[in-house]
């Protein structure tokens, strides 16, 4: 492999690693505010329009969850959206 390839195939995985430990970041944000006010997974799914399933699969950050998701959570705890994205 040349150092290009090398190089580029190092900016993709940083990318993919970042990506994922923001996801897991704002799982986690996710979980605690509906834990905290005692909402169930299927409560807040409901909310904002998903299962519960995928409810769980944002809070495990296994998928992005779209900023129209994250606003309508914010709105509901009554949080800025920039509380998810803080440590």
């Amino acid at each position: 492999m040349n150092n290009e390839i090398i190089s580029s195939f190092s900016v993709l995985n940083d990318r993919y690693v970042m990506k994922n430990i923001i996801a897991r970041n704002v799982g986690t944000k996710i979980r605690n505010l509906r834990q905290k006010y005692k909402i169930s997974g299927l409560e807040l799914a409901n909310v904002i329009g998903v299962s519960q399933q995928q409810v769980s699969k944002y809070e495990k950050g296994l998928v992005d969850i779209s900023i129209s998701k994250i606003m309508l959570i914010s709105i509901y705890f009554n949080v800025n959206v920039e509380y998810f994205f803080n440590k």
